[in-house]
């Protein structure tokens, strides 16, 4: 009878031992969720601050780009983080590669997605169009004039939709620095070398769309997942 008792107290043990190995393992593989603050413009809830995470939704890690690797030659995906003298790019969230935008791991948490290009077009619309759009995006103030991070003119920059849009860096071929152009991806593909995006600019209060090729290093803002029955 004795033995009986170890022998089934042993197996709780084990059994507890198993449990909690199990649970880390899934704790890791599936991060705790982040709560993000979020602007709702319309019909649509967007991401108060562009995306700066290091994982996937399933919690694998994001390659970051190398010190002296050329973002040409990856096709797979890939972050960075622009830094030099007196910029250490905290603050406007991290650059990826249209190929990390469109993994099927999923760049965008749980609960949000990476917007379309006709997501982005309602967007403008409902800020009146693409003549005006940007400057209703576009945080206020200028770097010269000590009150803001664009450059100057920030040509009709009000900040009325609460978008908040900042002048990030962006990573081509080169580093452009901050404070010329908010450049953003959009999930949809161009063509088998680019990728769509659009864009804002210190020069003009206009809401562009373009294209870049698909290993460029760009921010992404998120925006809210919809159920569609």
């Amino acid at each position: 009878m004795k033995n009986r008792s170890l022998s089934y107290m042993f197996f709780v043990f084990i059994s507890f031992v198993f449990f909690l190995a199990c649970s880390n393992e899934n704790d890791e593989q599936f991060p705790e969720a982040i709560e993000y603050e979020s602007v709702f413009i319309g019909n649509q809830e967007w991401m108060l601050e562009n995306l700066d995470v290091e994982t996937y939704r399933n919690g694998d890690t994001i390659p970051r780009l190398q010190e002296g690797q050329n973002w040409s030659e990856l096709t797979t995906g890939a972050w960075t983080l622009v830094t030099y003298d007196g910029f250490d790019g905290l603050g406007y969230g991290k650059l990826y590669n249209w190929y990390a935008v469109n993994d099927p791991r999923g760049l965008a948490p749980e609960g949000w997605s990476i917007p379309t290009m006709e997501d982005w077009i309602e967007l403008s619309d409902f800020l009146g169009g693409e003549t005006v759009a940007g400057g209703k995006l576009k945080s206020t103030g200028t770097i010269e004039a000590g009150d803001g991070l664009w450059n100057q003119p920030n040509s009709g920059a009000t900040n009325e939709s609460g978008f908040t849009a900042l002048p990030a860096p962006l990573w081509y071929k080169f580093v452009i620095p901050p404070g010329a152009y908010a450049k953003w991806w959009s999930s949809n593909e161009f063509d088998s070398e680019f990728g769509s995006n659009v864009w804002v600019s210190a020069g003009g209060e206009f809401f562009a769309n373009g294209t870049f090729r698909k290993y460029s290093g760009l921010s992404v803002r998120c925006i809210r997942e919809t159920n569609i029955e």
